[in-house]
């Protein structure tokens, strides 16, 4: 069990460092004592082009914009919450909102993309999560509800439009096809590297100014000590910082997919996004019925998230002493993800030889397996 009182800025520091090193020693430890089979024996294909590298740079830009728009909000979605006086029990119900209505949405996000257009997904994400990051301004319990609601929409949205449409703009530009490995690989080198420096960059932005009223509640709260606060003022300066500047990169992010990129679409020989939704569930539920191997996996997944879920929701009070400073969340997530960076390397070479490792599901498997190792 956690000592949370133990928990100073001193301790954070330490095992900040502690985490840096491990990191570097994951990530370039094989290169100062290799083994096996040198990364120079693998196949080479042709050269890269300048158009290639510039559409490349165009997508890893605005890829990485969008997750730092995301990360940026991490460390301090319970904290806020805390901060504005929620209990326990009510916070758990906002991130409920929020991962169900990113389960709901999840399953009609990817054929609505595809019959209206990836750029306008991508659009939509921005206004959609930008305008959740406005939310948090309110101390309100149903404005804060609704926030994490559009929040839930804007996540099922990062992890399907972009990538389908980097995918499928990649075959229309006529890109040799195994140049798209390497988008994936420096776009997840430079997520991990956004991860980090977000929480450090939050926690900053976080001290800058406390959280203070900007306009009185139009109440005093509400009616009797059961019931959330909902005196509806509006806050600025602490933890609210961090979600500003989560917005501002979106915004910045959404200027740039509307000033440079084209649209493109999905396979519209299925009909309307409603006949394409329906044929893909019952293609979806028979496969389940045919292959038990596809149910397992689901069920896998499902547990394997459930816990990472519980781990997202959880860490932030178990870190948190009842009458003690608050502990400087950005820079224990910042660790975090330091660690998950350096485990990022390690299931990229233990990968059969079959897989590429820079594919997106390898990529999500580096990504789910070393934040599992964290949680645990």
């Amino acid at each position: 069990m956690v000592d949370s009182s133990v928990i100073t800025p001193g301790t954070v520091h330490v095992a900040f460092a502690i985490s840096f090193v491990g990191a570097m020693a994951l990530a370039f430890g094989h290169k100062l004592f290799p083994a096996g089979k040198s990364d120079a024996s693998s196949k080479t294909g042709p050269a890269q082009t300048p158009q290639f590298l510039a559409f490349q740079r165009t997508y890893i830009g605005v890829y990485l914009l969008m997750m730092a728009g995301d990360w940026l909000q991490g460390p301090y979605m319970y904290a806020l919450y805390d901060a504005y006086g929620f209990k326990h029990e009510e916070i758990a119900a906002l991130f409920v909102a929020g991962f169900g209505s990113s389960m709901l949405f999840g399953t009609v996000a990817g054929s609505l993309a595809d019959t209206l257009g990836r750029k306008r997904g991508a659009l939509a994400y921005v206004v959609v999560y930008a305008a959740s990051c406005v939310t948090k301004h309110w101390r309100s319990y149903e404005v804060l509800m609704f926030g994490r609601i559009l929040g839930g929409i804007a996540t099922s949205l990062l992890f399907s439009v972009f990538e389908s449409w980097l995918v499928a703009e990649h075959a229309k530009r006529g890109f040799e096809p195994s140049w798209l490995s390497s988008t994936f690989a420096n776009a997840q080198a430079g997520n991990s590297i956004v991860a980090i420096v977000s929480g450090v960059f939050g926690e900053w932005l976080a001290a800058q100014k406390p959280l203070t009223v900007l306009v009185p509640g139009t109440s005093g709260g509400a009616e009797g000590g059961d019931a959330p606060a909902v005196d509806g003022a509006i806050m600025v300066g602490g933890y609210c910082a961090p979600f500003d500047a989560a917005a501002v990169f979106l915004l910045i992010g959404g200027a740039v997919i509307l000033t440079t990129w084209t649209e493109n679409y999905g396979d519209m020989s299925a009909g309307s996004s409603s006949d394409g939704l329906k044929e893909s569930l019952t293609r979806g539920l028979a496969l389940l019925a045919r292959d038990r191997r596809v149910l397992l996996v689901g069920l896998v997944t499902s547990c394997f998230e459930a816990a990472m879920y519980a781990f997202v929701f959880e860490w932030t009070p178990a870190l948190t002493a009842p009458d003690a400073p608050r502990p400087p969340y950005g820079e224990i997530f910042a660790a975090m993800m330091m660690c998950c960076a350096g485990g990022d390397s390690r299931p990229r070479r233990s990968l059969p030889d079959g897989i590429a490792a820079s594919s997106p599901a390898a990529s999500r498997r580096r990504d789910s397996s070393s934040r599992f190792v964290v949680a645990i």
